[in-house]
Order: structure tokens, then C-alpha cells, then sequence
């Protein structure tokens, strides 16, 4: 693995923050949709809305976890062989 040069290992960063606080929102957001869908009588409206907000944030979750793990390999490589 190839190290960038820095004079101290990496860790976090403020993307890797901003990308877990914004997971953890939607992953929160996922959950109350999930819970209205299960209340909601199947083929109602309101079934059909929360379905559809689940499948949104599930979309969002997808690309926000695949940005975290692009940082997370950027400050992989800081850390020392």
C-alpha cells in the first residue's frame, strides 16, 4: 500500500464525519418509514408513500456508503505500513 506524505496517520477526517452523521439520519429516516409501512393498510396511499421514501433512502444510504468507504481508503492510506 502505497502512503501519502503526511506526518501523522489519519483516522477521521471531516468528510468521514459528515458522511457517518449523514448515514446515521437517513438510516434513522429508513426506520420510521419502515414502521409507518408496516402500519399502513397494503395498497393504500400511505403504503405506497412509505414504500416508495424507504426505496429513496435506501438509495441515498447506497451512495453515501459508498462515499464513506472511499474516504475511509483515502485515510487508509496515512497510516503506516
Amino acid at each position: 500500500m502505497k502512503t501519502l506524505n503526511t506526518q501523522s496517520p489519519k483516522w477521521s477526517s471531516l468528510v468521514a464525519e459528515k458522511l457517518s452523521q449523514e448515514i446515521q439520519e437517513l438510516s434513522h429516516g429508513y426506520e420510521v418509514e419502515m414502521k409507518a409501512l408496516q402500519q399502513a393498510t397494503p395498497g393504500s396511499d400511505a403504503h405506497v408513500d412509505h414504500w416508495s421514501e424507504a426505496a429513496v433512502l435506501l438509495s441515498w444510504l447506497r451512495v453515501k456508503i459508498d462515499d464513506l468507504l472511499a474516504e475511509m481508503e483515502k485515510l487508509e492510506q496515512t497510516w503506516p505500513e
